[in-house]
């Protein structure tokens, strides 16, 4: 099980729009993306956002899940800024 699966960052200054303590990917475009990497991975499902108004998106999303090659996994990684990380590993 993946949490926080379509966290992007911490809110930080920007206007909570969410009832999360984390900024949420929105878009449909970006949540489709986030979903195919967690769900990319040998596991058993994701957690959804807390926040109900963004759970029809989520599982839209899950509904047209294209797995992404570890390739596609890597540059997704690579191009991800550290600054938005919301578990700090150090």
């Amino acid at each position: 099980m993946t949490i926080k699966a379509i966290a992007r960052r911490p809110w930080g200054d920007r206007e909570k729009k969410y009832n999360t303590w984390y900024e949420p990917y929105e878009t449909e475009e970006d949540i489709q993306r986030v979903v195919n990497f967690a769900l990319s991975y040998p596991i058993t499902g994701i957690a959804t956002a807390g926040d109900t108004t963004l759970l029809p998106r989520v599982l839209d999303a899950c509904e047209h899940f294209e797995a992404l090659s570890p390739a596609e996994r890597e540059a997704m990684i690579r191009e991800a800024n550290p600054e938005d990380v919301i578990f700090q590993t150090h």
